[in-house]
């Protein structure tokens, strides 16, 4: 009785074992200085954190969850943000989507210095970039939850910057055109 009650249990942790990490994969990083000048070519001057930096253009950050089943019970996994952005002119969603992933791979290995807004260097990140009805959602996800939530982190500085720069940056342009 005890050793199968043992080896039931041995058999569902090496089930749940096998499924997780099937269900975690990822894509991979760039390699190697090749790979990022495969990322990084044709993306303009503009950094994709100058782009997503732009006051204003951030318009709401929502967390990421994952629903996952076991067995009766429903488990939500925190695994990134999900960014609304405002389209601009001469922004296509797959421009943006080839400069954030350029972005993301000149930044592998993590960088030491910490930038506050900025969701695509906490670590190893997937991006993705798919179009809505008012513009784009940044999908920024983590496999490591302390990743996830450093970017929702970043992501709600970001949006805090964004907004609160937004208003500063209208005025001038009403000057301008004054």
């Amino acid at each position: 009785m005890f050793t199968r009650s043992v080896l039931s249990v041995c058999v569902v942790a090496a089930m749940t074992t096998a499924c997780s990490s099937t269900a975690q994969r990822t894509v991979a990083a760039p390699a190697s200085p090749a790979e990022v000048g495969i990322y990084c070519r044709g993306v303009p001057e503009q950094s994709a954190a100058d782009l997503l930096s732009q006051p204003g253009l951030v318009e709401a950050v929502y967390e990421d969850h994952v629903q996952e089943q076991w067995g009766h019970n429903t488990v939500s996994h925190l695994k990134g943000a999900k960014i609304m952005v405002r389209p601009e002119p001469g922004v296509s969603r797959p421009m943006l989507a080839r400069a954030l992933q350029c972005r993301v791979a000149n930044s592998l290995p993590p960088s030491l210095a910490i930038n506050d807004t900025d969701p695509l260097t906490t670590g190893h990140v997937d991006v993705r970039v798919s179009e809505t009805d008012t513009g784009y959602m940044v999908t920024i996800r983590s496999q490591n939850e302390n990743e996830a939530r450093e970017i929702v982190r970043r992501a709600n500085n970001l949006l805090a910057h964004s907004v609160a720069r937004a208003p500063a940056m209208a005025e001038l342009a009403k000057d301008s055109i004054r």
